[in-house]
């Protein structure tokens, strides 16, 4: 009675044991303000290479002078504008149309415009990639089972689908294609579309959809897989109580004895 019995439950560990919902969620939230916190040096470091704060000082200088061209106060508030009668609104708003005309016609100051814009993605792109090949990628392969800082803290660990030990190419896969490029850079970019209005509505709608569709793929999928962990054909699961394999090896060695 005994052996039978003792069987299953080694058999049971290597099924899926799907880590709870508040574990994931408390270290997502601890990883997220890691990520934010190297990022945040790996952008000011970046900017401090890159010479972005004397571009982005020659760009207004040139865009003050041109409004000063005009007469145009580029620095007045809202509280300001709202204070101005029908008609010196109306003045207001012709000249600045005149002043971001004579801008865009300005070689010079496009060029710095399109510089400062350069450097701005770039250094927030590469600053938000160190940051992920620091927390998403090293330390998961120091910690091992693809355990981020959070993870570590909270008991949850990666695996492949088939309860595979994660290696590194797919780890790989699972924090920059999918975490990084498609979870992470598509919203921000588009963020940055829609504060330079390039987007408006269509962007908060796609940035929405996008975040609705983690929702849906998290609850739908057998094993709570949203697309990083798609992409990658890994899935989190509870580190306690998870019978990982090493390799495909030994999985084949554990059921050929079953």
């Amino acid at each position: 009675m005994f052996m039978p019995k003792q069987k299953k439950v080694i058999f049971a560990m290597y099924d899926y044991q799907p880590a709870p919902f508040m574990k994931r969620l408390s270290a997502f939230m601890l990883d997220i303000m890691l990520l934010i916190s190297a990022a945040t040096g790996f952008i000011f470091g970046l900017s401090a290479l890159t010479g972005y704060d004397g571009v982005n000082e020659k760009y207004h200088e040139l865009v003050s002078g041109i409004a000063e061209e005009y007469q145009f106060n580029i620095e007045m508030t809202t509280d300001e504008y709202s204070a101005l009668t029908e008609d010196e609104q109306k003045e207001y708003n012709d000249k600045q149309l005149m002043v971001n005309q004579a801008i865009a016609e300005d070689d010079e100051t496009m060029q710095a415009y399109l510089r400062l814009t350069t450097l701005m993605i770039m250094n927030l792109s590469i600053g938000i990639l160190c940051s992920y090949l620091l927390f998403e990628f090293a330390v998961p392969l120091f910690f091992k089972n693809g355990m981020t800082v959070g993870k570590k803290v909270f008991g949850v660990a990666v695996m492949r689908t088939d309860s595979v030990k994660i290696q590194p190419v797919q780890l790989f896969v699972r924090s920059i294609l999918g975490k990084y490029t498609v979870e992470t850079m598509i919203p921000v970019l588009l963020v940055m579309m829609i504060f330079y209005g390039n987007l408006g509505i269509i962007g908060v709608a796609v940035i929405f959809a996008f975040l609705i569709l983690q929702f849906i793929l998290y609850c739908s999928t057998e094993k709570k897989q949203p697309i990083h962990d798609i992409i990658a054909s890994t899935c989190t699961c509870n580190y306690a109580s998870q019978g990982i394999f090493m390799d495909n090896e030994e999985k084949d060695r554990y059921f050929a004895r079953k």
